[in-house]
């Protein structure tokens, strides 16, 4: 929470598996169809990198609005599918850790995936920004 209150963002510091520590800042969109919670990670390692900093990570969520289960979870607030198809075992594990989301012990299947089914919890939630505002609070911090 200390990064998060320095920054202005949501942050997580993660190891990736060839051994790179990065931090990304998470953001709010919604998803197009459907209109669930859609969370989306921007590089927030280096202000020095004016290559990647604040580049797109990665989304770790997934849009799901045809299958039943998937589609009542994302219903409530703060409710999310996590592309554990796409993101790292150890970057869930990150969030998880930082508190970002909390995992419910379920799952949906699509196609031959597997994907954890999530909440946000109030006070993330709360603090979650979209693109350009989370972009400004990184960009006057590093600036």
């Amino acid at each position: 929470m200390e990064e998060l209150i320095k920054t202005g963002a949501v942050t997580v510091g993660y190891e990736t598996s060839w051994g790179e520590r990065v931090r990304l800042a998470v953001y709010a969109d919604r998803y197009e169809r459907g209109g669930a919670l859609a969370l989306l990670a921007l590089d927030a390692t280096d202000p020095g990198d004016e290559d990647e900093y604040l580049e797109l990570w990665c989304s770790l969520t997934v849009n799901l609005p045809g299958d039943p289960v998937a589609s009542a979870w994302c219903s409530e607030e703060g409710h999310v599918v996590l592309d554990a198809n796409n993101v790292p075992a150890a970057l869930v594990e990150a969030l998880v850790g930082a508190g970002v989301v909390e995992l419910a012990g379920r799952s949906v299947r699509s196609g031959f995936c597997s994907y954890p089914l999530a909440a946000v919890p109030r006070d993330v939630l709360e603090r979650l920004r979209g693109y350009e505002e989370t972009v400004r609070a990184l960009a006057s911090r590093a600036g």
